[in-house]
């Protein structure tokens, strides 16, 4: 049997925090330990707060804080499968206000417009993998490496 585990790491900062979950995927078999299978992003709510004072405010249009999310989808692939199923994972990571990255100084971006006030999908950190069972390794093995997203995945 496989089962689903949430790992959550939190943690506050000065005008902002984070909440990230881990999916660890567990194979469980009667008389043995529980073995982790697979591990990746399940979600993320990251607030990094932007303005520290009215110039900093009127040069983001009150856009104070730098928001990044991510949310993905763990699925049993459909079709006859012998042994363990394949699986689906799919990965969606936005940020908010377009153009913001928590390896840089929002501040010494340019002045936001209207424009920018949108959410920014992440090309890099947004993805689809077919996990299928690597039964030598004991474990599943993504179709493509993941990316490291630590914008998103590291609170």
């Amino acid at each position: 049997m496989l089962v689903g585990v949430g790992v959550q790491r939190t943690q506050m900062y000065s005008g902002g925090n984070a909440e990230v979950i881990f999916q660890r995927i567990m194979l469980v078999r009667p008389g043995k330990p529980a073995v982790t299978v697979f591990e990746a992003p399940y979600s993320s709510e990251i607030s990094i707060r932007a303005c520290f004072d009215e110039k900093d405010a009127k040069q983001r249009l009150d856009a104070c804080s730098d928001e990044y999310t991510l949310q993905s989808d763990l699925k049993v692939e459909p079709g006859e499968q012998s042994g363990l199923p394949n699986l689906s994972l799919s990965v969606l990571s936005n940020r908010f206000p377009r153009g913001v990255s928590r390896n840089a100084d929002s501040l010494a971006m340019p002045a936001l417009t209207q424009d920018d006030l949108i959410d920014e999908t992440d090309a890099a950190c947004t993805y689809r993998r077919t996990l299928a069972f690597d039964a030598a390794a004991g474990a599943y093995k993504p179709s493509a490496p993941l990316p490291a997203c630590s914008e998103y995945t590291v609170p």
